[in-house]
């Protein structure tokens, strides 16, 4: 709160944002991040409120992420949209007529828009009424269920099946031969389908994460959703030495573009640092800057992905003989998961996976699954599953189940034991008659 105070008391200050994007106050349109422009001149009923709304979205830019001040501005347009006053006024009546609304159920625009008056509350407290607070905080917003398309089995929305997986597969390397595909896309859509990563991970990816170590190969992938941990933390994944190569020699290409665009040989940290996979929109508009090529503005951002995944599968559908269902990365992550699932890996290992912290996000998959019983995957350290390396060992819970029996067996026949404790010795027989 204290440097949103000296912005207010001095509003030509700039302020830099969360991600480290510098911002001047004062403007009406904020660059921020690469991919958008929040234009504060949209905003045509919410005049009496304009710099506490300014305020309220500079608050969560520095604090959080410049993504939820994107929802805002957009749960904000909307919101000026349904009301239909002249002005906006964030009384009871108006906040609680557009959240009750029969025919309107966006998830992510009512979540956003009570995260947003909870934020102006807490920074402006006398501009939202007592009533209208009370009824914010009793407000329950109905998440969807969006493991819905996992639990049905939708082929356009869920896991792939094993035929659409395997079209696409064998068409993207069909595409790639014949030159249809460029092999930044052919590793673009690879990568998402081996690994089942986001495509913010994938974006975040430098040549140095590249890593050849004891014959096998890896890709250290950073994690996200770690708050304030950009590329602090990472996962490796184990990949094939074929993948390895393509990756490789892509590596070895992105260095050559650079190398020649900036007409000077490239040092070794400097071409570590590259990203894997890179952003190529300067290149096409012609406004290639030298200097960006030293920060982090060479990168992709996730949307690329998503535009190229469009791309992509609109040349894998025509020579594919199923349809290929909707395109998204996020259907990669469900494949991953599900088949991980069907081979009867437990729930942390498909976290792991996934790279998930917990397994509270993944037991859709577990429960889905034909073949339910949870094993232990004791290959997991610090590789993963991929579809094309899915793998149990049958019968490893009964096996390890019956040495850890026959210890405890032991231990209980052997009268001499010392600090012995009857009720260690009942929690053993319980445990030992359970399985």
């Amino acid at each position: 709160m204290e440097k949103l105070n000296l912005i207010l008391e001095n509003q030509y200050l700039d302020f830099k944002t969360f991600e480290g994007n510098t911002i001047c106050y004062a403007n009406s349109k904020w660059i921020i991040d690469k991919t958008f422009t929040l234009n504060l001149e949209r905003f045509k009923k919410t005049a009496i409120h304009i710099e506490k709304i300014k305020a309220t979205f500079a608050y969560c830019a520095m604090n959080y992420s410049t993504s939820y001040v994107r929802k805002m501005f957009f749960c904000l347009l909307h919101y000026e949209k349904e009301v239909k006053e002249d002005f906006i006024t964030f009384d009871l009546q108006e906040v609680s007529s557009y959240f009750f609304r029969p025919d309107f159920d966006n998830y992510t625009h009512l979540e956003t828009m009570k995260y947003f008056l909870e934020k102006l509350n807490f920074i402006f407290p006398s501009i939202l009424s007592k009533d209208t607070t009370e009824f914010l905080n009793s407000l329950k917003i109905k998440k969807p269920d969006q493991s819905k398309s996992v639990k049905t089995h939708d082929y356009k929305n869920g896991p792939f099946s094993n035929q659409q997986i395997e079209e696409i597969i064998n068409n993207s390397a069909i595409c790639y031969e014949n030159e249809e595909l460029s092999l930044l896309d052919y590793m673009i859509l690879t990568l998402l389908a081996y690994s089942g990563r986001r495509p913010i991970q994938i974006v975040q990816l430098k040549i140095k994460d590249l890593i050849s170590f004891n014959g096998k190969y890896y890709v250290d992938f950073p994690r996200v959703k770690q708050r304030g941990r950009y590329r602090k933390e990472f996962s490796k994944i184990e990949i094939p030495e074929s993948l390895y190569i393509h990756l490789l020699f892509l590596s070895k290409e992105t260095s050559e573009i650079i190398r020649r665009r900036l007409k000077r040989n490239l040092k070794h940290n400097e071409i570590q640092n590259l990203p894997l996979f890179i952003n190529i929109t300067p290149f096409r508009k012609k406004v290639f800057d030298t200097t960006a090529y030293l920060n982090e503005e060479h990168c992709m951002v996730p949307k690329h992905i998503g535009s190229r995944l469009i791309s992509i599968f609109i040349k894998l559908s025509k020579k594919s003989k199923v349809s290929l269902g909707n395109i998204n990365a996020r259907r990669f992550r469900y494949t991953v998961a599900t088949k991980a699932a069907e081979q009867g890996f437990s729930p942390s290992a498909i976290a792991k996976a996934l790279d998930h912290t917990t397994t509270r996000s993944v037991m859709a998959y577990v429960h889905n699954s034909v073949n339910n019983a949870v094993k232990v995957n004791k290959a997991m350290n610090n590789s993963m599953l991929s579809l094309a390396g899915l793998f149990t060992q049958k019968d490893t819970i009964d096996h390890e189940l019956k040495n850890i029996s026959l210890l405890l067996k032991d231990y209980l026949s052997n009268d001499k034991s010392q600090n012995r404790n009857n009720e260690i010795d009942e929690f053993i027989m319980r445990f030992l008659s359970s399985i």
